[in-house]
């Protein structure tokens, strides 16, 4: 077991800061908070307890989604669900755990509705795992994965590992995919700090995509650091480790409690919701969501949103770091208790929400009128906020209720293979499924995982639509042109979808799926002018993807690996796609696809694709001479290459893989 190592000056909260931002925060739906006149003074309206009576949901009911999505319950009866975690194979992994209060401490708790509120006093300790073998979105197998852990947490899957992050260590269990249960009392790898009150219990973890670094957001042991500095020793902070457990460190610090953690799509930054300080009022303080700068000080407990002072730390000595305190990306709202964390990297939910972040909001206990209690969706571009918070899912406080009822609590998110989203209610003991209806969803769900054409009728003679470019028409410049872009996508793609709705009209293809056009028609001569239209509307659609503004580089761990085993080397499997791609003689496709359980290049003429053969494509590179002529005449092998090195999208291969 070990443990960190690192400066004490004067405490472990701090490290050095080498950079600081002035970003502008959402504070909510109708203002931005930029200005440091924008936050009322502490202790402008009296500091209260309100804790939330929980009523539970009335058979039928369940939280309310926005128009064109279905909520259902994808699994209940649970202890205190706290976290999810999904693995590759789609099994869910649920920890059920809670704060523990004994003694006086938990009579007060009862006397206060506090237990009632947040279930606290007792802890399952359990991790329950879920199996959705039909992925038909009710789980047919239930068992219990692992027990006897102490307030489980984070969980991850890492090279043959399966992690928890209990409150006092990260615990390493050997694994294999497909176990229903852990074997074995583990290893703990790495000690953390859960030194009484050990108000924030929770530890979360995730790896970096590189799958070589493992981040753990460990919360502070009070609320402002009441018991002394010395107390808060690698607490408020992210730590950042090796998979073995050695060489850990502080990766950023005076982050009062981070919780949900997950890296902005094609980007390497990390994004943590933080919960902040209670007891200076009704509006104090904001809790946030920030990109996490690396090294950087975000102000617990000496200051918050920058260089606002707590007025409770004025007699204790700050630190010179404190002045280069970083001002978080994005204001939630005071006292919503920020916990779950996911970017929406599928494709099945409406363009609206590709990339974004959803959070869930635990709710409040520190405030008059009860905030939070809801999830709530942040729209990003290119790894950066773009827009204001909206809600997203509701219906979780009871309407002109005078007695703070409420019907349940959201921690923890998840996304599911097929696109839809889990939610973990607490309070109900109940994990939620949220799933676009078909007829509001923006891409069709292809079997093979690829969710990437829309089936909403425009009019009855055209069923099918152009979807839109995942990003902008010059965002692939230098390799790709936005001119070759508007002549690709707005001339040739356009005409395939075009010529596809004409051919279809009236004929028994035209309320099909678009997949199911391509291997009804696949092979049959008379059919054939239908099939090449609605292959390459498939081919096209599923190559805009296929490339992305942030490509290139390394694969995921999981995909890496794969890779590995079926190629030896990274090198060796762009070595293949590339002279596959030269070899390919005149138009068509070069392919990445998974054969059984081996990953092999193959290369199909003009619209032919792999799902007819029994493949499934994880990614392609187009050769037809349009896709390249513009910007490099007849140097194929420059395109082809420069799209390896800067554009392939090895996330959108990852995930088909599943």
């Amino acid at each position: 077991m070990k443990t960190i190592a690192f400066l004490v000056v004067p405490f472990a909260l701090v490290f050095s800061v080498s950079c600081s931002v002035n970003p502008t925060a959402l504070a909510g739906p109708d203002e931005t908070l930029s200005g440091k006149d924008t936050l009322p003074p502490p202790f402008q309206t009296k500091s209260v307890q309100n804790y939330s009576k929980v009523i539970g949901w009335a058979d039928g009911n369940t939280p309310v989604a926005p128009a064109g999505f279905t909520v259902t319950k994808f699994a209940d009866k649970l202890e205190h669900p706290r976290w999810i975690y999904v693995a590759d194979n789609g099994d869910v992994f649920v920890a059920e755990s809670n704060a523990l209060l004994k003694g006086t401490k938990k009579l007060a708790s009862e006397l206060s509705q506090m237990i009632g509120t947040q279930q606290q006093a007792e802890s399952a300790n359990r991790i329950t795992l879920f199996r959705d073998a039909d992925k038909d979105g009710v789980p047919e197998g239930r068992f219990v994965f692992a027990e006897d852990l102490n307030q489980p947490f984070g969980m991850l899957i890492l090279n043959d590992h399966f992690y928890v992050a209990n409150t006092d260590g990260l615990m390493q269990f050997d694994y294999k995919a497909g176990d229903t249960r852990l074997t074995g009392k583990g290893e703990m790898i790495l000690s953390l700090p859960a030194n009484k009150p050990n108000r924030h219990w929770t530890r979360n973890i995730v790896a970096n995509r590189t799958g070589d670094k493992i981040y753990i957001g460990v919360g502070s042991s009070t609320n402002v650091a009441e018991n002394g500095l010395d107390k808060e020793t690698g607490r408020a902070a992210i730590w950042e480790v090796n998979p073995d457990g050695s060489g850990s460190r502080i990766y950023a610090s005076g982050l009062r409690n981070p919780v949900g953690m997950a890296w902005a799509p094609g980007t390497s930054v990390l994004w943590a919701t933080v919960n902040e300080r209670d007891e200076l009022g009704d509006e104090l303080v904001p809790d946030y969501l920030t990109g996490v700068k690396e090294g950087g000080f975000y102000g617990w407990p000496f200051t918050y949103w920058g260089q606002y002072p707590d007025p409770r730390m004025k007699d204790v000595p700050k630190p010179e770091f404190v002045s280069k305190t970083i001002v978080p990306d994005v204001s939630l709202g005071s006292h919503v208790a920020p916990l779950g964390l996911v970017f929406y990297d599928k494709t099945t939910f409406p363009s609206k929400y590709r990339n974004g972040a959803f959070i869930a909001q635990h709710g409040s206990w520190n405030r008059k009128e009860l905030s939070g209690y809801k999830v709530v969706f942040v729209p990003f571009i290119d790894g950066r906020p773009s827009g204001k918070m909206e809600d997203f899912l509701t219906g979780f406080i009871v309407e002109g209720s005078t007695d703070s009822e409420v019907r349940g609590r959201p921690v923890g998110l998840a996304l599911l293979a097929d696109g839809s989203m889990l939610v973990s209610d607490d309070a109900s003991n109940t994990i939620w499924r949220i799933s676009a209806s078909r007829s509001d969803t923006s891409l069709l769900h292809h079997p093979i995982g690829a969710k990437i054409m829309s089936n909403d009728k425009v009019t009855n003679a055209s069923p099918y639509v152009l979807p839109a470019l995942p990003y902008a028409d010059n965002a692939l410049e230098p390799v790709i042109s936005a001119n070759t872009i508007r002549f690709h996508y707005g001339k040739h793609h356009k005409g395939y979808v075009d010529n596809l709705n004409k051919l279809i009209a009236g004929t028994e293809f035209a309320e099909l799926p678009l997949e199911k056009i391509i291997t009804e028609t696949a092979g049959k001569g008379d059919k054939a002018a239908i099939f090449n239209n609605a292959a390459q509307t498939w081919n096209h659609t599923f190559y805009w993807h296929s490339l992305s503004p942030k490509g290139g580089g390394e694969p995921p761990v999981t995909l890496k690996r794969k890779i590995e085993a079926s190629f030896g080397t990274l090198d060796a499997c762009k070595k293949e796609l590339a002279n596959a791609a030269m070899a390919q003689f005149g138009s068509g496709w070069v392919w990445l696809v998974l054969d059984g359980e081996k990953l092999k290049v193959v290369k199909t003429g003009n619209a032919d694709v792999p799902m007819t053969i029994g493949l499934k494509p994880l990614l392609t590179i187009d050769v037809w001479e349009h896709a390249y002529y513009l910007d490099y005449q007849n140097r194929r092998a420059d395109y082809v290459n420069a799209v390896l090195d800067k554009l392939i999208n090895w996330d959108f291969a990852a995930e088909n893989l599943r």
